[in-house]
């Protein structure tokens, strides 16, 4: 699930994979409960692991959910943060949010397992695999630290996310808690944004595999409005970048679940039809103009940009 052409191949590396396991052609009418994996072929199996399923109980697909990569907070609060991200989400029609979590501050905590209780977000606490340390505050310093391990190791919890969740949503998207895919003008929504993209698709909308959302900076610079409280850092910061990145520089994404195989944080890798594999991937670049991924600098140092204007679309967000 990795390309080679972007680096990290020494042994040092642990590279994820994804293993596809064929049916029997006589069995193909049944779903599997249970797979096991075995090194070689008619080795004796010592594991059996649970296929998950999931379908939805009305039959029909929501539209948007996001999965959220490992979260390493253990000593830096960001709650309030976290608050603001996830109401904004639900305002924007996410349906539901899907958080892997490592280690975070016990405040952290607290607004997962109230989010829990709501059922508007789903929780996964997880582990480094391989020798990955899992002692929090090493673990914390060695992420920080061993950047192109960590981006190799993030692709388990993205695509298991997503493995997780294809059937239950039209669209996954993978956000990291600092990041909003906005739409502007008159859309306010994930939802009306997607409709008013429709006449504009090169391809059958049936056949896209994605939307990419380019990337903006929002600068961490403090403006309060008088009827927004000043701890809403989202709504409050609207200094931004005044270009957006090149397309395919920090680009996020709506992950089509009815075609990709295997993604990464930005773009999907494979497609998921063995016949449509011959074609090329069909994506959709949206215009930064009708809708763009604001990338805020909440928990990193971002340069000193030459050039920024302000944007207040975040700010003209109600959050109930």
């Amino acid at each position: 699930m990795w390309l080679s052409s972007w680096g990290y191949k020494s042994e040092d590396y642990q590279h994820p994979y994804l293993i596809s396991c064929d049916i029997p052609e006589p069995l193909w009418n049944k779903t599997p409960v249970a797979v096991s994996l075995v090194e070689n072929k008619c080795d004796k199996a010592t594991n059996l692991l649970k296929i998950h399923n999931r379908k939805p109980v009305s039959g029909q697909k929501e539209d948007f959910a996001v999965c959220v990569k490992g979260l390493s907070y253990q000593y830096n609060d960001q709650s309030v943060i976290l608050i603001e991200w996830l109401e904004t989400l639900f305002e924007m029609g996410v349906s539901k949010v899907i958080i892997y979590v490592l280690n975070v501050h016990p405040n952290i905590w607290k607004v997962l397992e109230y989010y829990l209780s709501l059922g508007k977000i789903e929780l996964r606490e997880h582990t480094l695999s391989g020798h990955g340390p899992n002692i929090p505050a090493f673990q914390h310093d060695f992420l920080y630290n061993k950047v192109g391990w960590k981006r190799l190791q993030e692709l388990i919890p993205y695509n298991d996310c997503y493995y997780d969740n294809l059937n239950l949503y039209k669209f996954i998207a993978l956000l990291d808690i600092d990041e909003l895919i906005v739409p502007k003008g008159h859309l306010s929504t994930w939802q009306q944004l997607f409709v008013f993209l429709q006449p504009t698709l090169k391809h059958k909308p049936a056949d896209i595999d994605g939307y990419g959302f380019r990337d903006v900076l929002f600068l961490d610079e403090h403006h309060t409005y008088e009827n927004i409280a000043p701890y809403l850092r989202f709504a409050n910061t609207i200094v931004r970048a005044s270009e957006h990145m090149k397309v395919g520089h920090g680009t996020k994404s709506w992950f089509s679940t009815e075609s990709i195989l295997t993604l990464h944080n930005h773009y999907s890798f494979n497609l998921l039809s063995p016949n449509r594999k011959a074609r090329n991937k069909k994506w959709h670049e949206v215009d930064p103009n009708v809708a763009q991924m604001q990338h805020y600098c909440f928990n990193r140092n971002c340069n000193k940009l030459n050039s920024t204007i302000l944007d207040t679309i975040c700010g003209s967000i109600k959050i109930q």
